[in-house]
């Protein structure tokens, strides 16, 4: 039982093949020592391997709850994702029908402003034509014949008459004086000489 080599060969089979365990006591202590030395070593190792074991379902069970919750994460993202998509590809549609409206009112736009750049062109070539100008010529007599029948015609020329009455008043020398007369025909002359039109014109600018 003492025999050194039995005790190292019996050692190593109990201990395996495990480079973590430390050689046996030197050849000369007894099995027993031996033994117990080879035990304390085998369950060093069993402890260690139970707390990496443990270490490990803690470590798994962990990934376990995490595992959902990424999932539900992921999931979450890729319908935001999804969710942007759409809306990007809703401006997206939007943005192709507004600029298909916006063409649509520029050539509009652009057919307007040729057809009136080209009745402009004709309304002032016609205006500056013979018959243009003999037509704005009728129009603006025609124009100034209705004023001149109108109410608001002889209400203004009402107005200028009292005016010059009320300007000449006090030259006016009474009765029986021998100039009365002369001043008389003279006045008939200057109003007979006066343009309706002009005298308007005249009390407008410079009002008495």
């Amino acid at each position: 039982m003492s025999d050194p080599d039995l005790g190292w060969s019996m050692g190593k089979t109990l201990i395996g093949d495990h480079d973590v365990l430390h050689p046996l006591p030197q050849p000369t202590e007894s099995l027993t020592h031996a033994l117990a030395w080879n035990a304390c070593q085998v369950l060093s190792l069993d402890s260690t391997f139970q707390l990496r074991e443990e270490r490990s379902r803690n470590s798994e069970s962990k990934l376990h709850e995490e595992i959902p919750m990424l999932r539900e994460e992921l999931l979450k993202t890729q319908k935001e994702s999804d969710e942007n998509s759409k809306s990007c590809e809703t401006l997206r549609v939007e943005l192709e029908e507004k600029s298909k409206i916006y063409d649509v009112l520029r050539q509009e736009l652009q057919q307007v402003d040729e057809k009136y750049s080209v009745e402009l062109t004709t309304g002032e070539k016609f205006l500056n034509s013979a018959l243009g100008k003999t037509l704005l010529t009728s129009t603006g007599e025609k124009a100034v014949e209705g004023y001149r029948a109108s109410s608001a015609f002889r209400h203004e020329t009402k107005l200028v008459s009292e005016e010059i009455v009320r300007m000449i008043e006090p030259s006016v020398p009474e009765p029986g004086d021998e100039n009365n007369e002369e001043l008389i025909v003279t006045l008939d002359e200057i109003l007979g000489d006066i343009d309706d039109d002009e005298m308007i014109e005249a009390l407008r600018q410079n009002p008495i």
